[in-house]
């Protein structure tokens, strides 16, 4: 089969890569393309390699991209390997930075070489591509993997399953939580500190905030088929499956996914609280256009301390539908994991690695002082000393993913472009709901 050409597209790298300085980006509302799929591939199961014991130190190889300036990361993760390395005299392990342009394609030719490196960074979308053809290790072949497993949140451990296997462990995690203008609260004679906390009080809430100066709240921060990781956990919360059990067919059309889709247009179109999709303005809440809004944590909070210090908000978790919890308060997350390659000569090695670059300290150093994002496991806290994300951390257990697999970016785009004409009264929920699934089935023929 002729290997495809197909590049990360800039939508792919600011919403997948986990990125705290991409992720500023996104978070600033900027439109992000879709370039087409990349064709099916064949499965080819590589089987791990089996290496006799000898004296000499196992090497483990690292790659990741990098999500600061050049060289600052690299520097930071190999001094938190060199503590390794000093303890464990018979493992040797190597940070390599390497850039996001040309990720696919360095990826594509490191795994069908035969000699990738040990350890692959993956973004959520990513590591199914690679898991399918049999090129990345499953965790589950290692003995004390239940006991790893416990350690992380579990919606964030399965964020990278393909048939029941996970191939990967948890590293980064980001997601959307919902914001509030304090200031907009205060003014409208509604508690600042309590926003609202279900999808009727949201109703109630952006009436009394809905003035001639401002809307009560904001669906997307742009049309939805730009942003469709805003719209999406709304048809969680209304108790939509997104698929069936096996990931073969979409089955949002269903009555609770049409009954959420009614739901965000009767804002806009009925009660009139939230601007249409196409008449929404670049950056809309924290200019002090919308009153709240779910969106991005991690990279919003960065923004608005540095470019709207005045901007009073606060951060909580999601209104909720008519779901039972956590589903009735999901918001968007993605993940990157660190995957072992199933060709590494140094698997075992390779394991306690991950383990140790994902335990608290290293975790913390990493990304939380790092990066700035979130932790993947509930022991460990980042931001205790944080007003704001000390309250935001805990609400990862309510970022759930658009299951995983290799169209998923073209599936959140042609879900995304149905809603918009939905919000835009150009189509009604049902058959918005209905095209969306038959083009999102067709992709999986």
């Amino acid at each position: 089969m002729e290997k495809s050409k197909r590049t990360l597209s800039r939508r792919e790298y600011l919403l997948l890569s986990g990125s705290a300085t991409a992720g500023l980006v996104l978070a600033a509302c900027q439109p992000i393309v879709v370039q087409p799929a990349q064709a099916p591939v064949e499965k080819t199961v590589v089987a791990p390699t089996v290496v006799a014991a000898t004296s000499a130190p196992a090497q483990v190889e690292i790659w990741k991209a990098a999500h600061l300036p050049a060289g600052e990361e690299g520097a930071l993760v190999q001094k938190i390997l060199d503590g390794f390395n000093a303890a464990h005299p018979d493992i040797v392990a190597k940070y390599v930075e390497i850039s996001w342009d040309g990720w696919m394609e360095k990826h594509t030719a490191a795994f069908a070489s035969g000699n990738p490196p040990d350890v692959t960074y993956q973004p959520d979308v990513f590591a199914i591509q690679f898991a399918r053809r049999g090129q990345l290790l499953a965790t589950d072949g290692f003995v004390d993997v239940a006991q790893v497993k416990a350690q992380f949140y579990e919606n964030i451990w399965f964020s990278q399953s393909w048939e029941g296997k996970v191939y990967g462990v948890p590293l980064i995690v980001g997601g959307s939580a919902f914001f509030w203008n304090k200031d907009h609260f205060k003014e409208a004679g509604l508690d600042p500190e309590k926003p609202p906390d279900t999808w009727d009080e949201q109703i109630q809430f952006a009436k009394k905030l809905t003035t001639d100066k401002h809307s009560g709240m904001v669906i997307c921060c742009g049309p939805c088929d730009t942003y469709p990781h805003e719209t999406y956990p709304v048809l969680l919360q209304g108790g939509a499956k997104l698929f069936n059990e096996d990931r073969s067919k979409a089955t949002f059309n269903s009555p609770e996914g049409v009954a959420a889709v009614q739901y965000m247009v009767d804002l806009v179109q009925k009660h009139k609280v939230a601007p249409r999709p196409d008449d929404i303005t670049e950056g809309i809440f924290e200019n002090g256009l919308a009153s709240f809004m779910t969106r991005q944590v991690g990279p919003s909070v960065s923004t608005f301390r540095k470019s709207f210090p005045n901007l009073n908000f606060g951060v909580a978790k999601a209104p909720k539908g008519p779901a039972a919890e956590p589903e009735g308060r999901a918001c968007y997350g993605g993940t990157g994991m660190l995957s072992i390659s199933a060709a590494s000569r140094s698997a075992n090695a390779a394991w306690e690695v991950l383990k140790f670059l994902t335990s608290p300290e290293p975790l913390k150093a990493w990304i939380g002082d790092g990066l700035h994002w979130f932790s993947v496991r509930p022991d460990t806290k980042f931001y205790e000393d944080d007003p704001v994300l000390k309250d935001a951390e805990p609400l990862v257990k309510y970022e759930l993913l658009w299951p995983p697999t290799e169209w998923n970016v073209q599936e959140w785009d042609i879900t995304g472009r149905y809603i918009t004409a939905a919000l835009n009264g150009q189509v009604d929920p049902q058959k918005a709901l209905d095209s969306a699934v038959t083009e999102i089935n067709a992709l999986r023929k």
